[in-house]
Parts: C-alpha cells; structure tokens; sequence
C-alpha cells in the first residue's frame, strides 16, 4: 500500500498543477483570452500589433459575452495549438486542422481560402502537382499550406521548410529577392502581396484550404463553443462582410502592370516630393503616406498634370477650391500638397461625427472626387434606402447609384459620377498599403536624425535594391 502511495503522489500532484495552470471559464476568469500569431495581414491593421480583422471581430464577441478580450500573442501556428492544447488560452484564431492537433475543438468557419505554391515571375517553376515533388518549398511552421503539402505524401514529397520565425509577408520578401526559390501560402496573402511584390505569381493550387476558424482546447466549455458557432453564424450575414470590405477591400485594386509602375515612381518620382508630403501631414495630422497615395491616383505625382475638366497639378485642384484655401499657383507643388492636405482635413471634419475611422477618411476622399454636397446627397440616398450613411461598406454601393435618374432627382445637386469616386478611394487604399510597406511614417521631432542615422541610410539602400528588383 505504502508502495501504490508513493508512486500515485507523484502523478497526483503533476496533475494537480497542470490543471492549475489551465484557465477557468470566461465568466469565472472575468475576459476572454484570445490565442493569436501576429500575422502582418489579418492581425495587423495600419502597424499596430494585435489590432486588425480577428481583434475587432473578437471584440465584438467579447462585447457579446459581456467580457473583455485580452491577446495572448503566440510566435507561430505551433505554438499556438499548444496554448490550446494546454488550456492557456480560451480560443484561438487561426490553427489549421491538421493531424498535429486533432485533438482540438473547432467553430464553424469564418471563411476559407485556396493554397497556392508562389514563385517569382519569368523564373522556371512547378507546372502540376507532380512537379514539387523534391522541390525546396518554404512555408511559416504549422501553416495549412505546409500541412497540405505534407498531405501529399507518399506519391508527392516536397522538400518542405518550416520557418518558425519569419511570417508570411518575411517569406515574400525572401522570395521576391531570390533568397528562396518557392513559397506555400493561402490565397489572401497571395493577394495582398500582388500589391507589394508585382513580380510574384501563383504557380500550382494545393489541394484542400485554408480554413478560418477559432480552436478552443479539448475538454473545454461545450457553452463557449455553442455561443461562438452561434455567433459567427449570425455574423455572416452583416459584421462579417463589413469587416471582410474594411481590412481586405482594396486587395487586387491594382494589377501588376499598375502596381510595377507605382513601384517604380516611388523610387524615381516621390523623393522630389517627400518633403511637401511630410509638412502637409505636420499641418493637417494625415499620414503624410495617405496625402502621397491620394496625389499619385490623382496625378501619377505629375505637377503638370491638366485634366479636361481644368483641374491640375499634384492634387489636382479645382480653380474654386484652390482659390477657397488660399492656392495661388496650383501647378506648385509645395503649395498644391499644402492645398490638397488642407481640403482632405476639411472634409474630414465636414463627415458627421457619427462616422469612425477609417470610413470617414475614405468618405472625406470620395467628396474630394466628387464634392461634399454629392456625398451629402449621397449619405441621404443611403437612408432612405435603408443603409447605414456612417458605413463605407454601404456608400460604397449606393454612390454608384447617384448617376442613375431614379436616384439622384429628388437631391439639388443632380447626377454625380459616383462609381468613379468609390475607384478613387479603393485605388488610394491600394497605394496606401504599397507605401506603407515601403515608407516608414514620419516622425517630425525626429526625422532629421532619423534620416541620417546609418541604420536608417543602410535601409534606404535595402528599400531600392528591392524597388530594383521588382
């Protein structure tokens, strides 16, 4: 007996404090602990870690729940499952299904996306399945993609490598510098890197898919699981779309031919005009990248560009409008970016304040094209239609329908071109994200250090090598 004591102890008490370390329900723990890799698409918005498409959604289940969310970052699909599995967390976006982690318990999908074997453009590559055989494919650790690969065994075997440290959009820079031959992703980020990398292509579609759901640990809260299924079924019909259209809308605005050429001016056109971007951001608050992307779709950064219509230079200002903001020659372009700066921060304060960001800064962007009284006509059309006028999710469809009679006689300001308006705003959200990848912000107490510090001179030289090489 003495003998079955002490040798059951020793168990006990292991099992006794691996359940101390797993966490109590959401309720008795008072927040929902949200397991993620901070992916630089789907977790990332505007640079902010933890922020993005699945915090906001998460935040809303949270709001649901009547709990508040707390992020437990992990370094990689892996190491995430095993918070799962470990019960440090509540659930956690996104674990691929795999044999690895079989044990966990799965919501139903947010929504799913093919795998793709990408490699750089006009370079010998896979043409079918049987051609990765024995090829050296790289892949983030514990991706789908990876786990498809793997599937393909025994009659298929890449050589595949897992990278445990570097992330999907790392792996785009690799490939588009050569550092690596070929890359295995899902489609969403094959799409969104198309914008950055124009000179990478799909090769060869795995079978299976990425699928988009929330992990939660064995043996969990059956509770937590119902009301989750339940609400990402009720959130298919609206929150998720709209989510969907604010983080991923503009993705593939561009095609490749557009996004090389973007590429290339940055390099030759933007340096001559950096500087006015940096002081209309100093004036105004908007990120001077914001103001750079809204000129280049207005004229391709051209200070001598003339429409039909008569507006001209950088921002393409109007004769009233530059007249209104006090521009005396638009065809300057310290004072049309200072002009076209000033008339942004203008209509973004003339949006109701009901409307959030982003949304009012791309409503303010649609009134640039089309003037505060169309959108005005606009975001009335919208309520009478039933739509939500704060929403750019729905302005973006009803703004089209102001150059159909029906529509836009019963508003003084008549017919508006506004199909062209909601381009302009989805291509300027494209030229964001390009230079926003490329361009670091702009800090004005210490921009002049910054730029003459060495680190920043060798990653100046870094950007144009692959500006070059794109």
């Amino acid at each position: 007996m003495y003998w079955l004591l002490t040798r059951a102890l020793p168990i006990c008490l292991l099992l006794l404090l691996q359940a101390c370390g797993r966490l109590g329900t959401p309720e008795r723990e008072g927040e929902l602990v949200l397991g993620m890799v901070a992916e630089p698409v789907i977790q990332f918005y505007d640079g902010s870690p933890a922020e993005g498409y699945t915090k906001e959604f998460a935040n809303m289940f949270g709001a649901h729940l009547g709990l508040p969310v707390r992020v437990q970052l992990a370094a990689n699909y892996q190491e995430l499952g095993e918070l799962v599995l470990a019960g440090k967390v509540h659930v956690a976006t996104y674990v691929s299904a795999t044999t690895n982690n079989c044990e966990l318990v799965y919501s139903v999908p947010i929504g799913t996306r093919p795998l793709w074997v990408v490699k750089l453009a006009d370079t010998p590559g896979p043409k079918t399945l049987e051609d990765l055989h024995g090829l050296v494919i790289h892949t983030p650790v514990g991706s789908a993609a990876g786990a498809a690969l793997r599937a393909l065994a025994p009659k298929i075997v890449p050589h595949l490598v897992e990278e445990h440290t570097r992330s999907e959009m790392d792996l785009f820079d690799d490939l588009n510098q050569g550092r690596i031959p070929f890359l295995a992703v899902d489609e969403l980020y094959m799409q969104y890197a198309a914008n950055t990398y124009p000179d990478l292509q799909p090769a060869v579609q795995i079978p299976g898919q990425r699928v988009f759901a929330w992990a939660l640990p064995p043996n969990g809260s059956e509770a937590l699981r119902q009301k989750l299924d339940a609400f990402i079924t009720e959130s298919q019909i609206e929150r998720l779309p709209k989510l969907r259209d604010k983080y991923f809308g503009y993705i593939r605005r561009l095609d490749a031919v557009g996004a090389l050429a973007f590429i290339a001016d940055i390099e030759k056109k933007l340096p001559r005009y950096r500087n006015h971007f940096h002081q209309a951001q100093q004036a105004t608050g908007i990120d001077w990248r914001q103001i750079a992307a809204l000129a280049y779709q207005e004229s391709r950064w051209d200070p001598d560009s003339v429409s039909f219509t008569g507006v001209r230079g950088l921002m393409m200002l109007t004769t009233q409008t530059a007249s209104a903001i006090g521009i005396k020659n638009r065809s300057d372009p310290a004072q049309s970016v200072a002009g076209g700066a000033r008339y942004l921060f203008d209509l973004m304060q003339r949006v109701p304040p009901s409307t959030p960001q982003p949304d009012r800064l791309w409503q303010a962007l649609a009134a640039y094209n089309l003037g505060m009284g169309h959108l005005q006509s606009g975001r009335a059309l919208a309520a009478n239609l039933n739509k939500n006028p704060d929403s750019w999710f729905e302005m973006k469809k009803v703004l089209p329908l102001l150059a159909q009679p029906r529509f836009y006689r019963p508003f003084k300001m008549g017919r508006a071109r506004g199909g062209e308006a909601v381009i302009l705003v989805e291509n300027v959200r494209s030229y964001y994200d390009i230079l926003s990848n490329i361009e670091p912000p702009y800090a004005p107490q210490a921009v002049q250090l910054a730029l003459n510090s060495e680190p920043a001179k060798k990653l100046r030289t870094k950007r144009k090598t692959k500006l070059r090489a794109a």
